[in-house]
């Protein structure tokens, strides 16, 4: 029914050892009750030598932010597997948020370093030699 797409430049996020919102997000406002709502999130991410996760939430008329999973899933998670190398960003939700009323979905991240706080690269190496967009997209579909 409508496809609409955020297209965001590289950030570095300091810090996250939880679940921490992120500027890549996309806006949609569903025509019918009764859609459901495909929405992806594809570029690239590094971290400096830690292991990353990130879930997509969503917020419903200015609601607070909450999982569009029964549980709080991670949708995608990658390991260094080497120190500061970079790793395709990509994951998929089909949601049926049963409402007409605007949403924000948003993507979070999370690491697990013990030694403090981690360095999160998205759309971008951790050296910034390259440099990509993330693409935030939101299809409706008719249910």
């Amino acid at each position: 029914l409508q496809v609409v797409q955020n297209v965001v430049g590289n950030t570095t996020f300091s810090g996250a050892q939880s679940d921490i919102a992120t500027t890549y997000l996309v806006t949609i406002t569903p025509s019918y009750t009764s859609s459901k709502i495909l929405v992806s999130f594809t570029g690239t991410i590094a971290c400096n030598d830690d292991q990353i996760g990130w879930i997509v939430k969503r917020s419903i008329g200015g609601a607070s932010y909450t999982s569009t999973a029964s549980t709080e899933t991670y949708t995608g998670v990658t390991d260094r597997a080497g120190y500061y190398n970079t790793s395709n960003l990509a994951c998929q939700v089909l949601d049926s948020p049963n409402t007409t009323s605007v949403i924000i979905y948003k993507l979070y991240v999370t690491a697990n370093n013990v030694d403090g706080g981690p360095v999160i690269y998205f759309g971008r190496d951790s050296y910034g030699t390259y440099v990509t967009d993330t693409h935030c997209t939101a299809m409706e579909i008719a249910g």
